[in-house]
């Protein structure tokens, strides 16, 4: 997708922050979520109360959102961090983590 999703091109990353950012393999096809996904939030990004700017991606294991939320990255040429959720998680436990 080549820098086409930059949402915020002038932002410089950290170091530390790039080295978060997804490199996609040759081998990544793009989905058509993925496509519709980065469509919306770029459409989206100054729109002010319409702005997306968190994605819950739910599923089953194993269904591809790991993919996706990586992909995103790439797409978005903003850093990745994984974080698995639990059904009594708040967000102590999220904060706590990052």
């Amino acid at each position: 997708m080549d820098k086409k999703y930059f949402l915020s091109p002038d932002r410089k990353l950290t170091e530390e922050e790039q080295k978060l950012v997804w490199k996609k393999p040759v081998t990544h096809i793009e989905s058509h979520a993925e496509y519709r996904i980065c469509e919306e939030v770029k459409r989206n990004w100054t729109r002010g109360e319409m702005r997306i700017t968190n994605i819950l991606l739910e599923g089953d294991a194993g269904s591809g959102k790991t993919q996706l939320a990586k992909a995103l990255s790439a797409d978005f040429g903003l850093p990745y961090t994984k974080v698995t959720c639990f059904a009594d998680m708040d967000k102590s436990d999220i904060l706590g983590h990052l």
